[in-house]
């Protein structure tokens, strides 16, 4: 659910904040309101425990209710990423959540974003080094469809040869945006690269364009 009173807890640190810098009192006021707000972000947490539930079927659920706002935030997470690639096969993590986003049989592309944010909510969608994860906000009363959504492409997504490859150049592009047209993007993977000779987080999240070229489908 939103924790909407610590983002209130937030905003209301930072005016502080704000309000000392342009009254000049000092730093060593600076850091008592600091350390007054995270006193109240960690007790807006502290009000509602984590719950966790854990299925037969390997699925691991953790909720935590705070009822200040009529919200619910639920985000699916795939404990794989780009870590997880083979060498010769960079990006396949970042194909296959493109994959995720083409639609269903039931709920052609773009079915999901429109329901959702039609009734007011928003989506997101995240692939990483160690997760890949796909979340979405929405009004309470609407906590019902989102899980049916995330259920039905779960269960039937369709790795067609068209879809992959519409997913696999949309990964080109976001890779063209967020890497070679980004002033530090190369910079980036060649450091990972190299720190991580040995480890897979050399493996870059948006995957070497010559193996995704030559992924064969």
């Amino acid at each position: 659910p939103e924790c909407s009173h610590v983002d209130n807890h937030c905003l209301k640190f930072f005016d502080l904040l704000s309000y000392l810098s342009m009254r000049h009192i000092g730093i060593k006021y600076g850091i008592i309101s600091g350390i007054l707000g995270l006193i109240l972000f960690c007790n807006g947490f502290a009000q509602s425990p984590l719950k966790e539930y854990k299925f037969e079927n390997g699925l691991v659920l953790l909720m935590q209710e705070i009822h200040t706002s009529p919200l619910v935030a639920v985000q699916v997470h795939y404990h794989v990423g780009s870590k997880d690639e083979q060498l010769g096969l960079s990006g396949v993590n970042g194909i296959c959540a493109r994959l995720y986003q083409k639609g269903t049989p039931l709920y052609p592309e773009g079915e999901y974003a429109r329901i959702i944010q039609a009734g007011g909510g928003t989506t997101i969608a995240v692939n990483d080094l160690d997760l890949t994860y796909f979340g979405s906000k929405v009004p309470s009363a609407q906590l019902d469809t989102v899980l049916f959504l995330e259920a039905d492409r779960m269960q039937n997504i369709e790795p067609t040869y068209e879809k992959m490859l519409l997913a696999r150049d949309a990964l080109l592009r976001e890779r063209l945006t967020n890497i070679e047209n980004f002033i530090y993007g190369p910079l980036n993977e060649e450091l990972f690269s190299l720190a991580y000779r040995s480890h897979p987080y050399s493996h870059p999240v948006f995957g070497w364009p010559i193996d995704m070229v030559n992924i064969s489908f």
